[in-house]
């Protein structure tokens, strides 16, 4: 090969460098960030490598609702909530699959909010929040044509196909997360509390008929596949419902989940059914109906450190080095909470 061809060739390389050095920027600066999943799947990628031995996955329940800097300041527990809005379970089985490159777990809890509250076998509300944190890999696009209708893939992705349009609302905060990216998302453990308070009514579930329903059959053979992919690769999965207002519909697809938990030998949490000893307060606990607020959390994973984390004994690692970025995770919740009440 004469000099010329080589000189073009590495002109070509390094052409190629800098454009994906330049996309890689931009994806950063221009990149829609959002405390409902989008920063949750970002943050995965920063977190210190096989060091979370509890993973909280599924819908928003999950880090609305598990306080992950009081496990830590109370337990020692390493987690992580790794988790969306109305998140598809067939979705979930691709998150999965994307932890388990990264972290080694000990256990994963699964939240089953949205296989009660999806109804159709393509959901587009929320869809951008599952998508756009998540890298690109076989995996992302085998999630897309899953999630996807062949003619919406290209609402998703590329990414700039979502953010070419914030030119004009870019700020100070935006071009920050070209230094500061790594260090804010390697101690957010996914929890991301509300402080509003709106009363709901108690539902009267037990005078439900729980008589278990068919789940949907694309949500069914997702929950299978994500129970039989976390027992092969060795993960012990726990399915869950964490508290909100619930309605007899839900309860009876629960009921239904319940018997697949028990089919595969994995345990089941509905913890609709422990409201009273909880204690959670319907008039103060709750943001939503569908999420509790910074005190009903705070109550919530209380009872999970008392009553079912135990079981699954999880390590203590305060002091351990390596995992001092839940140190920080709890003095950032802590001046949330304080910033709030001031």
């Amino acid at each position: 090969m004469d000099r010329k061809k080589i000189t073009k060739n590495i002109i070509r390389i390094l052409c190629i460098l800098f454009l994906g050095a330049a996309l890689l920027a931009a994806e950063k600066v221009m990149g829609v960030r959002s405390i409902n999943g989008i920063d949750q799947a970002k943050a995965m990628y920063y977190e210190p490598r096989n060091k979370a031995d509890a993973v909280f996955m599924g819908s928003s329940h999950m880090h609305c609702d598990v306080n992950t800097a009081m496990l830590w300041e109370d337990k020692g527990i390493a987690s992580f909530c790794y988790s969306t809005a109305e998140q598809p379970i067939w979705v979930t089985y691709y998150y999965l699959r994307e932890l388990l490159k990264y972290q080694k777990p000990q256990t994963v809890f699964l939240d089953l909010y949205s296989i009660a509250c999806i109804k159709e076998e393509y959901h587009y509300k929320w869809l951008e929040e599952s998508i756009l944190g998540f890298r690109f890999s076989p995996d992302k696009v085998r999630m897309l044509l899953t999630a996807c209708e062949r003619g919406m893939i290209k609402e998703y992705f590329p990414s700039i196909a979502v953010w070419h349009g914030r030119y004009e609302e870019l700020d100070e905060d935006d071009f920050a997360q070209l230094t500061e990216q790594k260090e804010e998302l390697s101690s957010f453990k996914g929890y991301t509390p509300y402080f509003r308070t709106e009363a709901q009514e108690k539902p009267a579930i037990h005078e439900y008929d729980t008589a278990p329903v068919p789940l949907l059959p694309k949500a069914e053979e997702y929950l299978r596949k994500t129970i039989e992919y976390a027992q092969e690769q060795g993960v012990q999965l726990v399915l869950m419902v964490t508290p909100y207002v619930t309605c007899e519909e839900d309860e009876r697809i629960f009921a239904r989940i319940s018997r697949i938990a028990e089919e595969y030998g994995i345990d089941y949490y509905d913890l609709n059914e422990e409201y009273d000893i909880i204690g959670i307060d319907f008039q103060n606990d709750f943001n939503d109906y569908s999420h509790l607020n910074y005190g009903g959390s705070c109550k919530y994973t209380r009872y999970l450190e008392e009553e079912i984390l135990p079981r699954y004994e999880l390590p203590d690692r305060r002091g351990e080095a390596g995992y001092e970025t839940w140190d920080i995770h709890v003095e950032r919740i802590d001046k949330s909470a304080e910033e709030y009440w001031e």
